[in-house]
């Protein structure tokens, strides 16, 4: 059996997309393949430091969700 992956995706920044964001926040978007078929994947990085942020999240479960 040969397994293939690969880690690499390409990642778009979308801070413009979402603003305000706070400065130490930033959301990126990748619709690479994976697998032969188109994936629409979101990440956000955020410096955990700043007393001040708060998060929530939306974690229903068969839901696929976009970032607001």
């Amino acid at each position: 059996m040969v397994l293939s992956a690969n880690a690499q995706s390409h990642w778009i920044n979308l801070d413009s997309l979402y603003q305000p964001l706070p400065s130490s926040v930033h959301v990126y978007k990748s619709t690479d393949l994976i697998h032969g078929k188109t994936n629409i994947m979101y990440y956000a990085i955020a410096n955990l430091g700043k007393k001040d942020l708060k998060f929530t999240a939306d974690t229903t479960y068969k839901r696929r969700l976009t970032p607001s």
